[in-house]
């Protein structure tokens, strides 16, 4: 057995002991507690700053409540989607087969890259040329410990070619290394919790 090939093995028992956890997890689902009670915190700061007329105080805090909604919202959405995902609707692979896609990876792409210690396996892409315009290749990064999120994977430009009006977008679909799914985000989701 080759290092790559022990590599792959480990990394898949890592993963499968991933999965098994996960299912665990679902019987526990994550409420935003901490997010909801810093929220009623700044609700409060907000009604003094208001009342003290500190309008630089309210103008601050109220983009904090933002932030703060928005983190609420998406631990809320994670809950709405542990909730809607059964683990019997998702069986947990088995090490064999995740080994099988982990090996099956390096005949589809030249560059794989499994590190056991960021939990993270990459493949990089060819050059990619859209519309005339060299975009060059990408690594598409998965952090296998947050496949219940949605950042479990980036999409890295390796020699960026940035859109003129923003420099984070690297390629049409690709925004500050965050891929716009849109149709495929179902499929991209059921891919994985698989």
């Amino acid at each position: 057995m080759t290092a790559t090939n022990k590599l792959a093995m480990r990394a898949a028992v890592l993963i499968r002991e991933q999965q098994i956890g996960r299912q665990s997890q679902h019987a526990a689902i994550s409420l935003p507690e901490y997010s909801w009670t810093h929220i009623q915190r700044l609700r409060r700061q907000i009604v003094l700053a208001r009342q003290h007329g500190w309008q630089g105080a309210v103008k601050r805090l109220s983009e904090d409540m933002v932030r703060a909604l928005e983190d609420c919202r998406r631990d809320l959405d994670n809950a709405v989607r542990a909730l809607q995902s059964s683990p019997s609707q998702y069986p947990v692979s088995s090490a064999s087969n995740i080994y099988a896609d982990l090996l099956a990876l390096e005949k589809e792409f030249d560059e794989v890259e499994i590190d056991l210690d960021e939990q993270e396996i990459s493949a990089t892409t060819d050059s990619i040329v859209l519309e005339g315009i060299e975009l060059g290749a990408f690594r598409i990064c998965l952090d296998w410990h947050r496949l219940d999120s949605s950042s479990a994977y980036r999409v890295v430009a390796c020699d960026p070619n940035p859109a003129a009006r923003s420099e984070g977008v690297t390629h049409p679909h690709v925004q500050d290394e965050t891929l716009c799914e849109g149709d495929g985000r179902s499929a991209i989701r059921a891919a994985l919790t698989h």
